[in-house]
This record gives C-alpha cells, sequence and structure tokens, in this order.
C-alpha cells in the first residue's frame, strides 16, 4: 500500500534519467571536445545524447510529480494506482552503456567505445547469449563506424590506444 506522498517524493526511474542526463551533459560539456555542427568532436554525440537524457528526464520527472499531485488530490483516502513496471536491469545497463560510450570514446576510439556500449546494452535483453552479444557489438560497432566516421565525416578517431 503506497501513501499518496509517498509516490509523490519518489521519483525512481525518471529522476535517476534526469540525474544521468546532467551528469552526462556536464562531463561531455566539461570534458570532450565537441566541435561544431560542421566538424563534430568526440564529444557532440554524447552531448546530444546528455541532452536527450536531460530533457527525458525533465518531462517525465514533471508527468510524475504532476502525477503524484493529482493522484493526492482526487484520492484522498484511497489507495494510488501502481506505476508501470519497469526493469531495473534493462533501464540500468542501457544508461550504463551510454556512460561507457561517453567515457571511452576520447581514450579508447570510436570503434572500442561502441563495441563496449552495444556490449553492455546487449546484455540487458533476456535469452541473448554471450557469443550472440559479442557477435551483435561488433557488428553494431562496424555499422556505427562506417555511419558516423566515415560516411559522415564526424571526425572522431576510430581507434587511439594504438
Amino acid at each position: 500500500m503506497m501513501s499518496n506522498t509517498s509516490q509523490v517524493s519518489s521519483l525512481g526511474p525518471p529522476g535517476a534519467i534526469l540525474a544521468i542526463g546532467v551528469l552526462t551533459t556536464g562531463y561531455t560539456w566539461l570534458k570532450l571536445p565537441t566541435g561544431s555542427f560542421d566538424n563534430p568532436g568526440p564529444g557532440g554525440l554524447p552531448l546530444l545524447v546528455g541532452l536527450f537524457l536531460t530533457g527525458l528526464g525533465i518531462v517525465t520527472t514533471g508527468e510524475k510529480l504532476w502525477r503524484g499531485v493529482l493522484s493526492a488530490l482526487a484520492l484522498e483516502g484511497q489507495d494510488a494506482p501502481s506505476a508501470e513496471h519497469i526493469s531495473l536491469k534493462t533501464f540500468t545497463l542501457v544508461v550504463a552503456s551510454v556512460c561507457a560510450f561517453a567515457a571511452l570514446i576520447e581514450w579508447a576510439g570510436f570503434f572500442p567505445a561502441a563495441f563496449i556500449q552495444v556490449l553492455i546494452a546487449s546484455r540487458s535483453a533476456s535469452g541473448l547469449s554471450w557469443a550472440k552479444s559479442i557477435g551483435l557489438s561488433v557488428f553494431g560497432a562496424v555499422l556505427t563506424c562506417l555511419l558516423f566516421p566515415i560516411a559522415l565525416s564526424v571526425s572522431v578517431p576510430i581507434l587511439t590506444f594504438f
């Protein structure tokens, strides 16, 4: 039985999305060269992802707070409706994959960062073996390297640790 006040004060995943978006945006803005629209740097894509997560976090946190306030006003003395089930494992792995990409792109290069990102995110899929996750990661990293640094001429180093 969840009280209306605990529903309003507990932000859960929307608050986490907002916090991770703000942290990702701040880190990429301060630590990675973002470049320009014509010549984006290695921090350009992580900055856009961070801004997207921040915007999404603001919207979902605001919606959750608004629903909590409406529930508190409309359901005085009644049980609040239960929140939708969100898999914490999936949420955590996908957010961790974005953070790993942002942390690795400058040090290791685009290919290893994309490989690790897809590997971590693919582990959230139930029933996917390690072999399939690694194969998917190689495919995803090759595809993104063909798309961003080569086809779109985004100036990011493909490998930096050799």
